[in-house]
Parts: structure tokens; sequence; C-alpha cells
């Protein structure tokens, strides 16, 4: 194997050595169509390991990740549509040209600024390939938390957006589409049995559809991400209902098995706060 001494081109020899004929197997049985999971997985997987804060586990899942991209790059160049340079020489190119206020002299006065030029500059290269730029394209494939942040900061930049600080007007928002959300339950939402039909389903879906973008909104504004709170709180809830499940199991009578509903549901919600509170908040 040459290029030993250089990671890079190892990794690029070995994912095409899988490739060949004597190679993998399974490998060999792999297309565009049937890595995409197992992209999104790793990719998910790095995220994870930055917030664990384990160098050693990043650096492995980076690794997971690179050999990733050069396996897309080996299929693209078994079909003759390009090859693993010209995608590392593309990007090299479209980030100084993203970038002049470093590889030129265009100067700007804070990241604000520097955000607005990389969007016109990502604007003027679709016209150049005789595309016309259209708000939002390209976002569809986004977690919805994450692409409303996205497409709120877009329209932002386009000067579409609150007063810098002005939090009052943003929690005046959520409250009116909370109210919105409660007219379009109504009082016949309580016959929680019945089946919603397609039409009242699809008008609830949008309001509260409408709540939760201000409620990124609000994160946006505070420079708190909606996607990573959220997740915080999910395993903080998951955290707590293991230790529930635990305490519930010591239970003289175990709460889960309490055939009345709303006693089951008090005799749970008491050991919940119970043990929310072990553990402060």
């Amino acid at each position: 194997m040459q290029n030993a001494a250089d990671p890079f081109h190892r990794l690029k020899e070995i994912t095409a050595i899988l490739r060949e004929p004597d190679g993998c197997e399974w490998d060999r049985a792999q297309d565009f169509h049937s890595m995409k999971e197992g992209l999104l997985e790793e990719a998910s997987e790095v995220v994870a390991a930055v917030e664990s804060g384990d160098p050693e586990n990043l650096k492995e899942e980076l690794g997971d990740l690179a050999f990733l991209v050069l396996f897309y790059c080996r299929l693209a160049e078994e079909k003759g549509l390009f090859r693993a340079a010209e995608v590392y020489e593309a990007v090299s190119d479209k980030l100084v040209f993203r970038h002049p206020h470093v590889f030129g002299d265009l100067q700007t006065s804070d990241q604000k600024e520097i955000l607005k030029n990389w969007e016109k500059l990502k604007e003027r290269e679709q016209r150049a390939r005789g595309e016309e730029p259209r708000f939002g394209e390209k976002t569809g494939h986004l977690p919805a938390l994450i692409r409303a942040d996205k497409i709120q900061s877009k329209a932002s930049r386009k000067g579409f957006d609150w007063k810098r600080g002005d939090l009052a007007s943003i929690f005046s928002v959520l409250r009116s589409e909370i109210d919105e959300l409660e007219a379009e339950l109504g009082a016949t939402y309580e016959a929680t049995d019945s089946p919603l039909s397609d039409m009242r389903r699809d008008r609830i879906e949008d309001e509260l559809g409408d709540l939760l973008f201000s409620v990124v909104n609000l994160g946006r504004h505070l420079a708190v991400s909606s996607e990573r709170s959220l997740h915080r709180s999910t395993e903080k809830f998951i955290e707590r209902f293991r230790r529930l499940e635990e305490a519930a199991s010591t239970e003289e009578v175990n709460p889960f098995g309490i055939e009345n509903e709303a006693e089951r549901l008090g005799a749970l919600e008491r050991l919940y706060q119970k043990v929310k509170s072990d553990r402060g908040h």
C-alpha cells in the first residue's frame, strides 16, 4: 500500500481496496442511496461526541465520518462523475471566494456583516450557474427546529426581524400563538377518543407549528439553540423517568399498576415531583 506515511491517502487507498472485486462484499454492494442512513448516523454521532466533551470519542467519530466522505467520492469516481481531488479543490475555492475578508481586501465590522456578505456571495454563485436564488431552498432535509432557526436567521440578514433585544414583542407573539392554538382546540377537543378530521388536524398542526416557530425565534434572539435546548430537556426527562420507574418499583403499591386513571396519574405525579426535587431541577 502506497502513501502509508500520509493518513489521508492511506484512508483513500483503503476505501478503494474495499470496493475492488476482491475487496469487501458488503462495501461493494453499497451505493449512493444505501449509505444515506449511515451518513446521517455518523454525523449524529459526531454531534454526540462534541456534546460528551470526550476528545478521543470525537476523534474516532470524525474518522468514521471522514471515511464516508471518501467512500462517496469513490462511488463517484467509479461512475466517472468526479474525482475526490475535485471535491477538495472545489470546497477550497469556495471557501476562499466566500471569505474575502480573510483572503481578499474586504473590510467587515462584525460576524453579522460577514454572514450577510456570505449570503450575497452564495447568491452570486447561483446566478453564475444560471440558477435564480429562492429563499428557503435546500433546507427541507434539516430537522425542523434547526431549519426554522436557519430560515429565521436568513430572513434576519435580509432585514426582516424584531429589533435586537425586543423580547417583549416576541413574548407577545408567543402568547398570541398560544391563544390561537387554544381557540382552535376549543372545548370540543375534550373528547380525546373522537378521531379528528384531516382538516381539523391540519389546522391544529398549523397553530402548533406557529407556536413552535415562535419559540425557536425566542431562542434565536437569546442566542440559544432550540435544537440543543430540546435535546437537553429530553435527556433530562429520560433520566428522571428512569428514576421514577426505579422509585415506583420500591413502592408498596406500584403506581404504574393502579387501574384508576386519576389515582394512577396522581400517584405518579407525586412520585415524579419527589424524584425531581431529590436532585434539583
